[in-house]
């Protein structure tokens, strides 16, 4: 599937559609505006905690975050779904893999942010004179730009996640093929001195231990094969 079906399928199984992305650029100002102090809480929160400040400890390296985080909150609040949220959403992931930031701490981070973003929305909009009635629709208005809201961040959430699981299962897989490799040199390193010894006629060469545990059986047969061709 290619990654603009499955942008689809998720904007449509959410019911992430029109509708909503107009929501989400009614609520931008609010968004952008609340953004900034969030984000700072939130790596004010990062700093405090032992897990997760070794991952920002280079001078500049938060700031650094933050402005990235801006500007894909542009987009996002923009209602921008599209190839360039994809590939901001996938380089995300990536690099939370490659520096070892586990989701917990991501989402926490998000739990965070939306915190400050819905208590933006809301004082903004509730109550307001001609906002906050029930005649007028204002209650099921804020509902639909909180559930965009809510809706965007979760799919972002969702995004980061899934290519962070694909970029550790790509390099556990890297990882288990470089030790397989390794394993086999060093196989066919213990096995190609007794071929060798063999056919030179040396009967006594016997296969040391330090075998990978999967190739014991070649070194058992080996060693149990020069025992009889010994005494024969």
């Amino acid at each position: 599937m290619t990654e603009n079906a499955n942008l689809d399928a998720r904007l449509q199984f959410m019911r992430l559609d029109v509708r909503a992305a107009d929501e989400l650029r009614g609520v931008k100002s609010l968004i952008m505006s609340a953004l900034p102090g969030a984000l700072d809480r939130f790596y004010g929160q990062v700093a405090a905690t032992a897990q997760t400040r070794g991952f920002f400890a280079r001078s500049g390296t938060m700031e650094s975050a933050k402005q990235r985080q801006l500007a894909h909150w542009e987009r996002i609040s923009s209602g921008q779904f599209d190839d360039g949220y994809v590939d901001a959403v996938t380089r995300v992931g990536r690099t939370h893999a490659r520096i070892g930031l586990e989701p917990r701490w991501y989402i926490g981070g998000y739990a965070l942010v939306l915190e400050a973003l819905i208590a933006a929305v809301v004082e903004a909009r509730w109550p307001k004179s001609g906002f906050g009635g029930r005649r007028d629709g204002g209650a099921r208005r804020l509902a639909a730009e909180l559930g965009a809201l809510a809706k965007a961040t979760l799919l972002d959430i969702d995004y980061s996640i899934s290519v962070y699981l694909e970029a550790a299962e790509a390099a556990r897989l890297e990882a288990e093929a470089e030790i397989l490799k390794r394993e086999r040199a060093t196989v066919v390193e213990h096995v190609g001195r007794g071929l060798a010894a063999l056919a030179e006629g040396d009967l006594t060469h016997r296969l040391a231990a330090g075998l990978p545990d999967e190739y014991r059986q070649i070194q058992a047969d080996y060693n149990a094969a020069m025992e009889k061709l010994g005494e024969t």
